[in-house]
């Protein structure tokens, strides 16, 4: 779902990926509408604007203290959208197994109809630093 005209945009959204379980190892994963688990996400618009990248994980364990990512237009991760960046975990104030690292994007996006395109989804290739987590990851952008 999006909310019109924020900020002189007609919409403000986020695109999302549930519980993807994050290791060592580079993974992709698709961030796009999931209206069973986050019912007010919503498809990667044709033509946006990438705000920032919020991963909010449980279950940190065996030293994750940051993730490295970048944002791709294939499942492959193949073709890079933006430059790889790293974000530090800020834990939980009650809880260190629990937290969130956040990384502003600024990039203006646009669909090209590419033949590894999926149209309303980009893809997120990411991996922690150490051990494990399992983490919510939402792409909020503004179109």
């Amino acid at each position: 779902m999006s909310i019109a005209r924020y900020g002189g945009f007609n919409h403000a959204g986020i695109s999302y990926k549930h519980q993807a379980a994050l290791t060592t190892s580079y993974q992709v994963f698709t961030l796009t509408a999931d209206t069973t688990n986050a019912p007010r996400t919503a498809s990667v618009p044709d033509f946006a604007h990438f705000q920032h990248l919020a991963v909010e994980m449980d279950t940190i364990a065996a030293g994750a203290s940051s993730v490295t990512f970048f944002l791709a237009r294939d499942a492959a991760g193949d073709i890079p959208l933006t430059a790889e960046q790293t974000a530090s975990v800020q834990f939980g104030f009650t809880t260190a197994s629990d937290g969130s690292a956040i990384a502003c994007i600024d990039l203006d996006y646009h669909y090209q109809q590419l033949a590894v395109e999926t149209r309303g989804t980009v893809y997120v290739v990411i991996k922690t630093n150490a051990g494990t987590a399992n983490g919510n990851l939402r792409l909020h952008w503004r179109a």
